[in-house]
């Protein structure tokens, strides 16, 4: 989905267990997909699953914030996107949809 701003949003459901899936090669997968690199990889616990918060730049003046998020029968992903001019945009789209989640 892309907001009217141009932000690009997403949520992703990795039909995987996440303690099979691992987190490192999915955060390079999609530095790989994009062309891009990873300015941040920090781990953290989120809704008391295991999670990782990951920022990453790429393609002409982009960024990426994305969270991979660990549950026993899946990865989550959620994700905004946009140009580094719209930061605080992008940031605050991210928060909306970060804080929208409900994990079971």
């Amino acid at each position: 989905m892309t907001t009217d701003e141009g932000i690009e949003v997403g949520f992703n459901i990795i039909e995987t267990p996440g303690d099979t899936y691992d987190l490192e090669a999915g955060i390079a997968g999609v530095a790989n997909t994009l062309g891009g690199e990873i300015l941040s990889s920090e781990d953290t616990e989120l809704f008391g699953q295991h999670a990782v918060d990951v920022e990453m730049s790429y393609g002409d003046d982009m960024f990426v914030v994305f969270t991979l998020i660990s549950t026993e029968d899946y990865v989550m992903q959620t994700l905004a996107s946009g140009p580094e001019s719209e930061r605080p945009a992008v940031e605050a789209t991210f928060e909306q949809l970060t804080e929208s989640l409900e994990v079971r």
